[in-house]
């Protein structure tokens, strides 16, 4: 399966492509789900910063998660595409084994403390309220005072090109439906 966006990433192309792929197989994903959330995150410019919160790179690293990784926004800002997907790795290793779809690999990236959690889950922290989410995040809230999972998910979808769909999404529900295959027939033999 070819990689989505991969036509966005100026420098190093080659070499970005096979590290993806190293890495999603590494964390038992896959490579269009790393993909499509650096497309939603940065467009794939590793040196994409945001203005109002100073996120940096290709998943926007937040300084405080930078720190946390071990280095700096603008150490980030400075690092080849090859050498910030070394972080990106280091970002969602903790998660390998939880990610079973690329929303939730993009709710790790967004806010990971809503992984796992029902579609109707508001976003929402002891130290973050939901209507300050809502607020720093309203092409997701539309309006709302607050968003749930559901209203992140949709948006994603919405904002994927109509073209990528089937790379990204279809995948997630292969791999839901191979997960569930193998249960099924766990189940059926073990009851037979």
């Amino acid at each position: 399966m070819p990689l989505v966006f991969i036509n966005l990433v100026r420098t190093n192309q080659s070499a970005f492509a096979q590290k993806v792929t190293a890495i999603a197989r590494e964390l038992s994903i896959e490579p269009n789900w790393l993909m499509a959330v650096m497309y939603s995150e940065s467009r794939l410019n590793h040196q994409a910063v945001n203005k109002l919160s100073n996120a940096t790179g290709l998943i926007q690293f937040m300084p405080d998660t930078a720190r946390g990784l071990g280095t700096s926004v603008s150490a980030l800002k400075n690092m080849t595409n090859i050498q910030q997907l070394d972080f990106v790795r280091r970002y969602f290793l903790p998660f390998k084994g939880r990610m079973h779809s690329v929303y939730d690999v993009y709710l790790i990236t967004f806010f990971p403390v809503a992984l796992g959690k029902p579609d109707d889950w508001v976003f929402q922290t002891r130290n973050l309220s939901a209507a300050t989410v809502a607020k720093y995040n309203p092409g997701i809230a539309q309006g709302k005072k607050q968003i749930t999972v559901r209203d992140f998910k949709n948006w994603f979808y919405k904002n994927m090109p109509e073209n990528s769909r089937d790379y990204i999404f279809k995948a997630s529900i292969g791999i839901g439906a191979i997960i569930f295959t193998a249960a099924s027939i766990y189940l059926i033999s073990k009851y037979k």
